[in-house]
């Protein structure tokens, strides 16, 4: 699941008991925008097949300390489902 390393680029914190409960050098901040860019592979554009992957709950409603807990619903590549949550 993703929400770790979400939760590392927007928040810059570890998770939960693996370091401290503080930011790491929160300058270094991503918008959740920019992470979900980062985490792109490719272009979105008409007529290009995607590969998407549908996330819960929504990130840019999730305040950035809680997307930890962020988890793929699913996952689609090439038209066809890959990996769906139980």
């Amino acid at each position: 699941d993703p929400g770790p390393g979400f939760r590392a680029a927007v928040a810059r914190l570890p998770a939960p008991g693996e370091g401290p409960d503080r930011p790491w050098h929160p300058a270094e901040a991503l918008t959740m925008g920019e992470t979900l860019a980062a985490w792109t592979a490719g272009p979105l554009a008409p007529g290009a097949r995607a590969d998407v992957t549908v996330l819960a709950p929504d990130p840019f409603a999730v305040p950035p300390a809680d997307l930890g807990g962020l988890r793929a619903l699913c996952t689609i590549v090439g038209g066809e489902v890959t990996a769906a949550a139980a």
